[in-house]
C-alpha cells in the first residue's frame, strides 16, 4: 500500500533506522489512521525541543533589544507571538514524557 518494492525499506522505516519521506509519512497516516505526530512520537518531541529552546532564545534577545519607537512595536508584538506559542498547538501533543 506504500508503494514500496520491497519489504526492506518499510523495515528500515519500522525498526526506526530510517525515516520515511514526507509523502510515505502521510501514506502511513492514512492507512493506519493515526496522525504523524503520533506515529513519529520521537521524533516530534526532539523537534519540539528544538523549538522551545529556539523560542526562549529568540525571546531572551528581543527582550534585551533596545529599539526605536517603529521598533520598540515591532519587537513587542513578537513577544506576545512567542509566549502565546508557550502552550502546545497540537491538539494532540502531550506535555509529559514517556
Amino acid at each position: 500500500m506504500l508503494g514500496c518494492e520491497d519489504g526492506t525499506l518499510l523495515s528500515r522505516y519500522e525498526k526506526r533506522r530510517r525515516l520515511p519521506p514526507l509523502e510515505t509519512a502521510l501514506a502511513c497516516e492514512e492507512i493506519f489512521g493515526i496522525p504523524v505526530g503520533e506515529l513519529f512520537a520521537g521524533v516530534r518531541q526532539t523537534v519540539g525541543k528544538d523549538i522551545e529552546k529556539r523560542r526562549l532564545e529568540l525571546r531572551e534577545r528581543l527582550q534585551a533589544k533596545t529599539s526605536q519607537a517603529s521598533g520598540a512595536l515591532v519587537t513587542a508584538h513578537k513577544l506576545r507571538w512567542l509566549n502565546d506559542r508557550e502552550r502546545p498547538l497540537v491538539a494532540n501533543q502531550s506535555s509529559t514524557t514517556a
